[in-house]
């Protein structure tokens, strides 16, 4: 079982190269990187395919960023892992499919895209 650290660890190695071409500012909010990972499966399914769609709706947007965050949920064993990322902002049917899909999406106009998943 891999911890937080280590699983977002080599996804954020990755991004922040990305990142760094295209000029899109990288953040890591980890709160507990030691953290044990006990679906590390969902975790880098979630990673795998949130992480480009936040790098291309921040390309060619000056000031862009994205970050990368981890917090408890208090009074349970689980936390949300949340991409928070400027840039271009879900259509409503984008939104509606990463909802049904079981993830929280917040996304308006003017304000950053955070879309997160609870495990």
């Amino acid at each position: 079982m891999k911890t937080v650290g280590v699983i977002i660890g080599d996804y954020y190695q990755k991004l922040l190269r990305i990142c760094d071409r295209h000029g899109i500012a990288l953040n890591l909010d980890i709160e507990n990187p030691s953290l044990k990972v006990f679906q590390e499966k969902a975790l880098c399914d979630f990673l795998k395919y949130q992480i480009p769609m936040a790098v291309k709706a921040c390309k060619g947007h000056d000031g862009a960023h994205i970050a990368l965050v981890q917090k408890s949920i208090a009074g349970s064993n689980m936390s949300r892992f949340s991409i928070k990322y400027s840039g271009e902002t879900l259509q409503p049917e984008q939104k509606q499919r990463l909802q049904d899909a079981g993830l929280e999406v917040r996304a308006r106009f003017g304000y950053d895209t955070i879309i997160s998943i609870k495990l």
